[in-house]
């Protein structure tokens, strides 16, 4: 997400030149190469046309389809549709230009620039995308409240405040069990139809490693994970890295049948037991327990082999993501939220824990173009601010002449404005972050 464009920063820096209808050639529908008289040109500023002589009938072309236009240099290349709408017409270019710094390097201090924005301002200012955060439970009723008998009893629900405002809408809320333990790992050999119990070696820090599907993995083998919660991921960590031609498939009981998804891997490869990461996943449809060879009834999931290994893997551990062990899933209609980021449980406390509760939302900006225009403002102040920097390398303050000897210098004279500028941008900018809201974790108003 990128909060401002290099067109409002030029406009607000004041370094940008306009340039209108700037004659650039005449076609004869063979030239495809023009030149604009200057480079350094602003993305989004410009507008190529071209008329017929003496005539103030202008047609437009349009960018990649009839041309092509290098920013920096400002060189022009038609391409063959673009030469044939020219014909023999006059082409004319429009756009802005900044002699002090080109489009590229104004855009490499926006990745800088937003983390600023959602830093100072303390929260996502884009278009709403999906957040998740955790919090520490506490111990809501330490001590017993009552104000009986002068009124009835009464305790607050519990809250919590997530980072960003503008939320859009509450996705999730799970409160977790951490610390939990792979409750039974199975290796299924479909060659033996046989199950090996690999439980204590799975849950070990280190051990002798165990092969997590068959003694010689066959296609169809399984390896089968189970734990007394709904879990979303989990952690492989192999002694020996196996390979594979074939692509692993995982699965879940859905009550009825064994049902494949398609987890995010950590690193490419997870999934076929070729290397050490994650396996995650969002919540499955229906995912409901079962058993597994006379196993008590678990949440499973398992891993198919899909053909054999020229080299084994060797399994040393297996852990559960801890971020997403469900003990108690919150139903929505439980909870409420407002829009700069409050969320109450109407109905359920919590629990003393560590990063024990979970909240899924949305956040962004729909439709507020007020806001929009105010963080785009801000953001291309914060740039403009770097780029000044840059461009004059600091030194707002030289003295603009002096005498050694003979020789008499001068410097900074083109600067002499440059500091009481940046002082008017700051004063600028810490408006705008005022309006928009200050992170109260930094100290902000």
């Amino acid at each position: 997400m990128t909060y401002t464009d290099t067109l409002q920063v030029v406009r607000v820096s004041g370094i940008g030149v306009p340039i209108s209808n700037e004659y650039l050639g005449d076609g004869n529908d063979i030239e495809a190469s023009f030149d604009l008289k200057n480079g350094n040109v602003i993305a989004n500023s410009y507008v190529l046309t071209c008329a017929e002589s003496d005539s103030n009938v202008f047609t437009d072309l349009i960018d990649v389809t009839d041309y092509v236009l290098d920013l920096d240099k400002g060189n022009l290349v038609l391409t063959a549709a673009g030469i044939t709408k020219l014909g023999t017409m006059k082409l004319y270019g429009n756009y802005m230009f900044s002699p002090k710094a080109n489009n590229t390097l104004i855009e490499s201090f926006f990745n800088a620039v937003d983390q600023e924005v959602e830093k100072t301002t303390g929260t996502y200012w884009g278009e709403p995308k999906s957040f998740t955060e955790y919090f520490d439970g506490k111990l809501s009723h330490a001590y017993p409240s009552s104000d009986e008998p002068y009124a009835r009893q009464y305790d607050e629900p519990d809250c919590v405040n997530v980072k960003n405002r503008n939320v859009v809408s509450l996705d999730g809320s799970y409160f977790l069990r951490r610390g939990q333990p792979i409750a039974k790992e199975w290796s299924y050999d479909s060659t033996g139809d046989t199950y090996t119990d690999n439980t204590e070696e799975t849950n070990k820090p280190s051990g002798v490693g165990f092969k997590p599907f068959g003694a010689t993995t066959a296609a169809d083998d399984y390896c089968y994970i189970g734990a007394s919660f709904k879990f979303h991921g989990v952690l492989l960590n192999l002694f020996t890295k196996g390979v594979t031609l074939g692509s692993n498939t995982i699965e879940y009981f859905n009550g009825v049948s064994w049902d494949s998804f398609t987890p995010t891997e950590s690193v490419t490869g997870v999934l076929n037991l070729s290397t050490n990461g994650k396996l995650d996943w969002s919540p499955l449809s229906g995912w409901e327990k079962t058993t597994v060879n006379s196993s008590r009834s678990l949440y499973y999931i398992r891993i198919r082999a899909a053909s054999v290994y020229s080299t084994e893997p060797l399994m040393a551990s297996m852990v559960m993501n801890q971020d997403f062990i469900i003990s108690n899933e919150i139903p929505l209609y439980n909870m409420d939220y407002t829009s700069y980021g409050e969320v109450t449980f109407l109905h359920n406390r919590f629990s003393p824990g560590i990063r024990n509760i979970r909240v899924d939302y949305t956040a962004g900006l729909l439709t507020d173009d007020k806001l929009n225009a105010t963080v785009s403002e801000y953001a291309a102040l914060l740039t403009t601010i770097r780029l000044l920097a840059a461009i004059t390398g600091g030194s707002y303050d030289d003295a603009t002449s002096f005498t050694l000897g003979r020789k008499s210098v001068g410097i900074g004279e083109v600067y002499v404005n440059v500091r009481e500028a940046v002082r008017q941008f700051e004063v600028r900018a810490l408006n705008l972050k005022n309006q928009l809201g200050s992170n109260m974790m930094l100290g902000g108003i």
